[in-house]
């Protein structure tokens, strides 16, 4: 897998998202059936989940979407070493393809379904100790995504 960041981080699941750019935002890469247009995530499918088909094709799937529901996890399973508790979530994207991820940029005890999402980098540690990190992807308040676009410098934006 490639390094996605200056800082040499690798994604922790190889063509998943794009590069994030200078406020972490990303876009999930899944696929499209060209013969119904169902969208869907992850993209390694030889079938669409809709109709069967099997012309796909990888698209970057819009990075906005809707709480659908989710859970707050207070005990970490077994080789997670990120923080708890974590809250994840089932968000459906606005091309309509469903993602299960962690919901972050605010207190887990503050989700609420129907909230709208936007996708983001996540880094979370591989060993206990925090050596090793990989890059992941997550939704985050997209009101947060808003207020930290309006923060950038001019050029960025």
């Amino acid at each position: 897998m490639a390094d996605l960041t200056p800082s040499g981080l690798t994604p922790i699941a190889a063509n998943a998202f794009t590069a994030p750019d200078d406020v972490g935002r990303i876009r999930l890469i899944g696929q499209r059936c060209e013969h119904c247009g169902a969208s869907f995530f992850p993209g390694a499918r030889t079938n669409c989940i809709q109709c069967y088909g099997t012309e796909l094709k990888a698209v970057e799937l819009t990075s906005t979407g809707t709480v659908d529901c989710f859970t707050i996890v207070r005990q970490a399973p077994k080789g997670y070493y990120g923080p708890v508790p974590y809250v994840i979530g089932s968000v459906t994207l606005d091309s309509e393809a469903q993602v299960i991820a962690q919901l972050v940029g605010k207190d887990p005890e503050t989700w609420h379904y129907g909230e709208v999402v936007t996708a983001c980098a996540l880094e979370l540690p591989r060993e206990r100790d925090g050596t090793s990190v990989a890059l992941c992807y997550a939704f985050r308040p997209a009101e947060e995504m808003s207020h930290a676009q309006s923060l950038a410098p001019e050029r960025d934006r």
